[in-house]
């Protein structure tokens, strides 16, 4: 993680203790608190960390992992959290265990989400530049 001065602009690096955890993360998306981070990876996992602490709170989901990786993060109103993964699969999952609670599959592998102002519907981009709505 990183932190910057607000006088001087530096950036100053550190550590987070994963314990012997290892993953390349390709997404990130922080908790409206800022008490939570969340990581997605391109083994298909999602880890959570926490901000303040700087150490791992947990990972998952522990069933059904995402093919091709997480892709891209959004952490909806109610705190599920909306995943999309690199074989197309749009998936909610519960904040704490990050259990999947329902997925529908997409034509393409899920580049970004977004929410829309609203909070109740989201836009998904796909790799072969559909947009669904």
């Amino acid at each position: 993680m990183w932190s910057v001065h607000p006088h001087s602009h530096a950036l100053n690096p550190h550590n987070c203790a994963l314990r012997s955890l290892r993953r390349i993360t390709n997404t990130i998306c922080v908790s409206p608190d800022d008490e939570l981070v969340y990581c997605g990876t391109g083994s298909g996992d999602i880890i959570i960390l926490s901000l303040p602490h700087k150490v791992l709170k947990g990972t998952g989901p522990a069933k059904g992992k995402f093919a091709l990786g997480v892709s891209s993060l959004q952490i909806l109103p109610d705190n599920r959290l909306l995943v999309g993964g690199g074989d197309g699969t749009l998936a909610i999952c519960k904040p704490g265990s990050l259990a999947i609670e329902s997925t529908t599959k997409l034509p393409s592998g899920v580049s970004s989400v977004s929410l829309l102002a609203d909070g109740k519907r989201f836009v998904a981009g796909t790799e072969d530049c559909i947009l669904m709505l």
